[in-house]
């Protein structure tokens, strides 16, 4: 079993970024607002990104919550839609949330995204 966060997982071009701008399927959850898009190369992996700002806590705590969330991004990945991107923004509310309470509403979150993307006639 492979526990790496794989680099094809990964969104780091920042025409990807750029175009999260334009996607509406936008949630926002405890502490975190969670963005779908469409990936348009037909990859056999969703991808993440995960953006935290300065006003979120100190480095610890931001690497505390990427790493908490990229975890458990990469438990349930399998059951998520190909194709998929996430980017996950953590919120300045953050700051004072549990990480593992913010982890299982992102899991939920994610699980609602693509079983919506699933009844739209998408591709599984």
């Amino acid at each position: 079993m492979e526990f790496r966060f794989l680099r094809s997982q990964r969104i780091r071009s920042r025409v990807d970024f750029h175009l999260f701008r334009l996607s509406r399927l936008r949630e926002k959850g405890l502490g975190f607002l969670l963005v779908q898009k469409e990936n348009a190369g037909e990859q056999s992996l969703p991808r993440l990104a995960l953006v935290a700002s300065r006003k979120v806590g100190n480095a610890v705590r931001r690497n505390h919550l990427r790493r908490f969330f990229r975890e458990k991004f990469r438990h349930v990945a399998k059951e998520f839609l190909c194709g998929s991107d996430f980017l996950v923004v953590f919120l300045v509310e953050s700051k004072e949330m549990d990480p593992r309470a913010m982890r299982d509403d992102f899991a939920r979150r994610l699980q609602r995204m693509s079983a919506a993307g699933k009844s739209k006639g998408r591709r599984s």
